[in-house]
């Protein structure tokens, strides 16, 4: 009796890090926009990413396969500071290394302009994200109670900052 073939797994989509474009607006605008209303918090417009993407005190990649934005991260500059922002990727690339891409390229772009931390807000009950920040060696600062609206009631977020003179784990690596 002969076994049947193994099957031919799907090709992995070819992935791509780069700096976000005008071009990128709506599809990262939406992608923010999902992510945002999770969270009931008004997100970015594609006009606003046009004009900040005009604008120099910004750091934006996207991350892309197969022609689709898979992932978008936003961090403004500011002071010694560089802000994240926003950070995206949809559901079905999470948990494949995106979003580590993604800040270790702010967090890159960051320390290269002479940013001297890359700071950022994350829920307190979003174990994935607070895991990805400790690894890249963020550490809280503070807190903000009540910053995030969920449909019964709101939870607090956790004020992060990475220092960019010590952070080791900033190389990016395309997928």
């Amino acid at each position: 009796m002969q076994r049947p073939p193994t099957p031919t797994p799907p090709p992995t989509p070819a992935r791509r890090l780069r700096h976000m474009t005008p071009e990128d607006a709506d599809a990262a605008a939406a992608l923010f926009a999902a992510a945002r209303d999770a969270d009931g918090l008004a997100g970015w417009t594609a006009a606003a990413l046009r004009q900040t993407l005009a604008d120099r005190g910004f750091g934006a990649v996207v991350h892309g396969a197969d022609g689709a934005i898979v992932g978008a991260a936003l961090a403004l500059y500011a002071g010694d500071d560089a802000d994240v922002a926003h950070i995206a990727v949809t559901p079905a690339a999470r948990r494949t290394g995106v979003a580590r891409q993604l800040i270790a390229a702010l967090a890159a772009a960051a320390r290269e302009a002479g940013f001297a931390r890359l700071a950022l807000e994350v829920a307190v009950d979003n174990s994935p994200a607070l895991g990805l920040y400790a690894g890249f060696g963020f550490t809280a600062v503070g807190c903000r109670p009540g910053y995030y609206r969920r449909e019964n009631g709101s939870v607090g977020a956790k004020v992060m900052a990475l220092n960019l003179s010590t952070a080791t784990r900033l190389q990016t690596h395309n997928q």
